[in-house]
């Protein structure tokens, strides 16, 4: 039984490690596609109702578009001229419910509408349970 077990997990092991590569270049969200450049695009969505942080841009400075702390740290990421930071970040306008709702994952975010919510404020309890987190940047 731990024979088979270590094979298993080795063969398992490289079968990830060939794959992860392709994984990397392509995450699996309908509709979204590497860029002509090779980039990976990252579609992100925030709320705008938590002004500086998150809220919705207004002439002349901006054309109602997404703004805030959020959208700009996650551009300043994807700007790294790093190569392993070989990725473009869009940011979307959503209600936060489709990121979090009743105590659950929401349905924008399990049903793959984009690959992360960000603004929020991270709470022990809950949340920790259902979805992955970053550490606070503030």
């Amino acid at each position: 039984m731990i024979i088979f077990t270590i094979i298993v997990l080795a063969y398992t092991s490289k079968v990830n490690e060939l794959d992860l590569e392709k994984r990397l270049a392509a995450p699996p969200l309908q509709g979204v596609a590497t860029n002509s450049d090779g980039k990976t695009k990252l579609v992100f969505a925030q709320d705008v109702d938590w002004p500086t942080y998150a809220f919705l841009g207004e002439p002349p400075a901006s054309d109602y578009q997404v703004e805030g702390f959020g959208k700009d740290f996650a551009l300043g990421m994807a700007d790294l001229k790093d190569r392993r930071c070989n990725f473009e970040i869009v940011v979307t306008q959503t209600d936060w419910a489709n990121c979090w709702d009743d105590s659950r994952i929401g349905q924008g975010l399990n049903n793959g509408w984009y690959h992360a919510c960000m603004t929020y404020t991270h709470t022990k309890g809950v949340r920790p349970r259902f979805g992955e987190f970053s550490n606070a940047i503030l």
